[in-house]
């Protein structure tokens, strides 16, 4: 696992850095957004997904003795909320469960996320809208896997994304997410994990 006994310093800096890009991003809600914008609309966002997440082939989740035996990349799904502070700044949260196997005995576990992030909207207007996120997540596996020493190990990741919104009509609307997660690996370093997901909103 990850909790704070095994973090690094390299670690803290850039979860600090994560956690700053996103006190940043929430800033731009501020005075200067509500000078560009005299009354921006505070909304809430609510979506499901589904998608693809890789693991990184020295992943520490769950912690077996045999670096073969870690989570391998599967197929997910999950829930977002979001709350819209102006036309380009969203706070998030969501939670993804994630089916999974280990690599050498092919026994099922399951990974399940807790995040938290901030969306920045590159264009504001119009039917097709870039964005850029930055955030901060918890990985959990759940496993009866004999080989896994942690079969309730979690591991804590930053991650930064860019994906594109489109509106189906004033009510629905898809989004597609890209996403690289910044996780701890064996050897006390740092691997990125890409992701992505299709949402409904």
């Amino acid at each position: 696992g990850c909790l704070a006994p095994s973090f690094r310093c390299p670690a803290r800096r850039l979860l600090s850095a994560a956690a700053l890009s996103a006190a940043a991003c929430l800033a731009l809600a501020g005075p200067g957004a509500a000078a560009a914008h005299a009354e921006p609309p505070a909304t809430v966002e609510l979506g499901a997904f589904g998608g693809w997440m890789f693991k990184h082939e020295l992943n520490e989740l769950g912690n077996a003795l045999d670096k073969n035996e870690v989570p391998v990349a599967g197929p997910g799904f999950g829930l977002r909320g979001g709350y819209a502070f102006s036309d380009r700044v969203t706070a998030e949260g969501e939670f993804r469960y994630v089916l999974s196997r280990l690599r050498q005995s092919g026994d099922t576990t399951n990974i399940t996320s807790w995040r938290a992030a901030a969306t920045f909207a590159l264009v504001p207007d119009g039917n097709l809208r870039p964005f850029a996120r930055v955030g901060l997540g918890v990985d959990g596996i759940s496993t009866s896997s004999p080989h896994v020493t942690e079969p309730e190990d979690l591991d804590v990741h930053a991650f930064l994304g860019a994906g594109l919104r489109f509106d189906v009509n004033e009510f629905l609307g898809l989004r597609l997410d890209a996403c690289a997660s910044l996780v701890p690996i064996r050897g006390s370093g740092y691997g990125i994990e890409p992701e992505l997901w299709l949402s409904v909103t």
